[in-house]
């Protein structure tokens, strides 16, 4: 049935308004007859109902909607989020696709008729899938976040204008020497010499507001001009930047990013890109953009590995040729031997294929040296130093001394 079969103008204090949106579904459905769309869609509804209490769900385009008992905000995260994954699971195995990535919107604006509670969920599992997370829930603490992004935004979107985004850069350090031999470009801006802006906030707002490649731009033009100062003192200096693995199938970011290699003198082979999410690896706008870039001598690096979903599959297939290990697991090597057992898996498994090994978030001497006895090659984090400005790092690097933080 359509949306309108369920919806009324009247409100339902008692339910909460579920859409679910496969993304990807043209994509994946490409090759079927009706009779396989209808079968998937049918799979589909029979996980949404389950054995529990949703009563009717309406189709339509590529977004289901249905009506289910009303729950308490950390039980309705469970549910959605278990709802989520089940349902990537079983489109991976019953329907064998990796392609079909689910996302769920949920709406608890119980005040509202529920016609526009409809709009709401649907609006909300959009987004969901465009941010590539499993599920976003449309309530006064969403309302709120959505507000504080849109001002973060328009705040960026002067910053672009007016170039005035800062960079600092921590220093990656050597383990077996304590010498400097990179250091990873970090955003550290202010606007009008305010408050400290958090990047990890500014770069989900890039994304939401399709500014992220002017962003990764900006910052690669700074630390392109900053970096040959470093590699001046130490030709092996690797400098490196971040940019959001969904942007490797753009092929014009890439063209501007070997323009302004070009144009600023840059060697290729001293740049790494730090890939800061997982992109669909069978894209086959991907294969020949990574192979353009390897061609060129420019590095790879997958970040936060262990994270999100990252995993083996990711490490095998992306020829990159550094890892960087998720700082919770490194902090938490001290007191978890579940940690240190996943950080030396970790190890072991990057260097049987050929990669340079980075620890993020070492914060103490010890963890330092049992990082240096299981074999990693580089660490990064406020043992050695925060992120500081071009000046300070040549100071530390033209100093010739091992990196520690006083």
């Amino acid at each position: 049935m359509t949306t309108t079969a369920i919806s009324s103008e009247k409100a339902n204090a008692d339910s909460d308004v579920f859409a679910l949106k496969i993304a990807n579904l043209s994509e994946l459905s490409e090759e079927w007859s009706s009779r396989d769309i209808g079968d998937f869609v049918n799979t589909l509804i029979g996980y949404v109902k389950g054995p529990g209490e949703v009563g009717d769900i309406a189709f339509e385009r590529d977004v289901l909607i249905w009506l289910a008992p009303r729950m308490e905000n950390v039980e309705l995260e469970r549910h959605t989020d278990g709802l989520a994954l089940m349902l990537k699971t079983a489109i991976s195995h019953d329907w064998q696709s990796s392609n079909g990535a689910p996302a769920i919107g949920v709406d608890t604006n119980h005040d509202l008729p529920v016609a526009l509670r409809i709009k709401k969920a649907m609006q909300a599992a959009d987004e969901a899938a465009t941010r590539g997370v499993r599920f976003i829930i449309n309530d006064a603490a969403h309302l709120e976040a959505r507000n504080q992004r849109l001002e973060l935004i328009r705040l960026l979107e002067k910053g672009l204008r007016e170039r005035d985004i800062g960079v600092a850069y921590q220093p990656k350090i050597d383990l077996a020497s304590g010498r400097i031999v990179g250091a990873e470009t970090l955003i550290r801006w202010r606007p009008g010499g305010g408050e400290l802006i958090n990047p990890q906030d500014l770069v989900l707002a890039a994304e939401a507001g399709d500014r992220i490649n002017e962003l990764t731009l900006l910052v690669m033009e700074s630390a392109l001009i900053d970096g040959k100062q470093a590699i001046a003192l130490d030709p092996r200096f690797k400098l490196a930047v971040n940019m959001s693995a969904k942007s490797l199938s753009d092929t014009h970011l890439l063209f501007d990013i070997m323009t302004m290699l070009g144009r600023y003198n840059f060697p290729p082979e001293n740049l790494t890109l730090e890939l800061t999410e997982t992109a669909k690896l069978e894209d086959h706008r991907i294969a020949p953009q990574i192979a353009a870039l390897k061609a060129r001598g420019i590095g790879l690096s997958i970040d936060d590995f262990g994270t999100g979903e990252s995993n083996l599959e990711y490490i095998e297939k992306l020829p990159s040729s550094e890892l960087k290990i998720d700082k919770k697991f490194v902090q938490h090597m001290a007191k978890s031997d579940e940690s240190r057992a996943v950080v030396r898996a970790t190890i072991e498994i990057a260097h049987s294929l050929g990669k340079v090994v980075v620890a993020e978030g070492v914060e103490d001497l010890e963890v330092a040296a049992t990082l240096r006895a299981m074999g990693c090659d580089q660490a990064q984090g406020y043992l050695f130093s925060q992120a500081i400005g071009m000046p300070e790092l040549l100071a530390m690097m033209g100093g010739g001394r091992a990196a520690l933080n006083a």
